[in-house]
């Protein structure tokens, strides 16, 4: 071999021994100290913490209650135990709530946000496996150096969020996993009558507002909001959110044709579902709760239509 080819052989063997020698396995490093982490409940859906909230019913029972800090970067240790007024007793158990309908609800994922709304970085802290397996609330304590995403910051401010997943799946039907129940869409069609042009809320202070308001529009579009994505045998209340300025609770509505002095004028009493169930206005509106019942596979949308009666 000529000096020129062995030269270009041991220039070779030192480049790749210096590559080889550049990939020095490395530790992660800790999260920067001083940032204050959150607490936030969601429902999980089809396996995955959702975008839903409880009701402020469950919210309000909650230890620690939601958008509370519960610690900090600058500490060892990071407690995410949590529990709700429904749990009673001093043994261990896993941590459920029941919301405003009756469902009951437990624990069975907390993952750590950088920020719950854009959710850009996300890291387990514990999955279902974990949960299940807890013996004490100790199992519950997990050290801040662990921790591998960055957080978030806005102006100067940092913080993290701690996500706690909640199922209507009971632990014992998780089969070592993260169990997930059907999903469903439930509509509402307003079924207007087609005479009518001009439709009123109904409050405790009585009719509410004028023609000038386009309350026509406005109100279809309100009831069109109310689309929202169910859990099989998940009890909930009929038109949940029917609310005008958020202080007013929508309890019916009034609708007639504008302009014509031989008009018609409705009341609208409530909701019909698919199967025929009735859900009416009471005498200040209180929506009633939908049942729980047995869903078939093919049915993956449930429908409620407006019911009316001319006055």
């Amino acid at each position: 071999m000529n000096l020129k080819k062995r030269m270009k052989r041991l220039c070779s063997g030192f480049i790749a021994f210096a590559l080889v020698g550049t990939f020095v396995p490395t530790a992660l490093a800790a999260p920067p100290e001083g940032v204050d982490i959150y607490s936030n409940h969601y429902v999980i859906v089809d396996g995955e913490i959702s975008n839903t909230q409880f009701d402020d019913v469950a919210l309000n029972k909650f230890t620690p209650k939601n958008s509370t800090v519960i610690g900090n970067t600058s500490n060892e240790t990071l407690d995410l135990w949590v529990s709700s007024e429904d749990m009673s007793g001093d043994d261990y158990q896993i941590p459920y709530v029941k919301d405003g309908s009756g469902n009951t609800w437990y624990l069975q994922q907390i993952v750590l946000y950088n920020i719950i709304t854009d959710r850009d970085e996300d890291q387990i802290l514990m999955n279902a496996d974990a949960i299940a397996e807890a013996k004490s609330k100790d199992d519950y304590t997990i050290n801040v150096s662990d921790i591998t995403i960055d957080p978030y910051n806005d102006g100067g401010y940092s913080w993290y969020d701690v996500c706690y997943g909640w199922t209507m799946t009971p632990p014992e039907q998780w089969g070592g996993g993260s169990g997930t129940q059907e999903t469903y869409t439930v509509t509402y069609d307003f079924n207007i009558p087609k005479d009518v042009n001009s439709i009123f809320p109904i409050t405790e202070y009585g009719i509410r507002g004028n023609e000038s308001t386009g309350s026509y529009d406005y109100i279809k579009n309100k009831v069109a909001t109310l689309t929202s994505t169910k859990l099989e045998d998940q009890s909930f209340v009929v038109a949940d959110g029917l609310e005008i300025e958020k202080n007013s609770v929508w309890h019916g509505f009034f609708g007639y044709k504008w302009n014509d002095p031989d008009t018609s004028y409705y009341y609208f009493d409530g909701w019909t579902a698919e199967d025929g169930s009735e859900y009416k206005n009471g005498s200040y509106g209180d929506c009633q709760q939908y049942p729980r019942r047995e869903r078939h596979q093919d049915q993956i949308h449930r429908r409620l239509e407006g019911s009316s009666q001319m006055v």
